[in-house]
This record gives C-alpha cells, structure tokens and sequence, in this order.
C-alpha cells in the first residue's frame, strides 16, 4: 500500500507510516499521534454534545453489553 492510500485508513496508521518512512523519527511520531488523537477525541465530544443541545437524548453505556443496548433500545423506540 503506498502511504497516501494509509493515511485514508486512521491516525495511527498516518503517524506510523510517516515514521517508517523516515519523514518523522519515533518520538515524534509518539508525540504527534496523541496529540492528534486527542484533538479528534475533543472534536468527537464537541459533535455529540451539539446533539444534545438540539435535545436529542443520548444514554452511555458504561461498557459494550449487547443485552442491556437492545433492551433500552427496546424500552426507548418500541415501548
């Protein structure tokens, strides 16, 4: 793959073939890679948060249980 079609693919896999490919050394990339993470982990929030300003309900599961997601999407759209 070359490395324009990697960057398609995430984060990681740009920051990761920036360092393979000698245009950044390790801690660099180490570096930037989180940086860049957390900046997309704030854009990710600031976009939810805009939902529930329009009042749109959001509910969080504190871990990824299939059982309890499909029965509170029962109980909140087929109840």
């Amino acid at each position: 793959l070359s490395t324009k079609k990697l960057d398609l693919f995430g984060l990681e896999y740009r920051y990761v073939s920036l360092y393979l490919t000698g245009e950044i050394n390790y801690n660099d990339m180490k570096q930037k890679l989180s940086s860049a993470i957390k900046r997309f982990a704030k854009r990710q929030i600031t976009w939810i948060r805009k939902f529930e300003k329009e009042g749109i309900k959001m509910i969080y599961l504190e871990n990824p249980d299939v059982e309890k997601a499909s029965g509170i999407i029962e109980k909140e759209f087929f109840a």
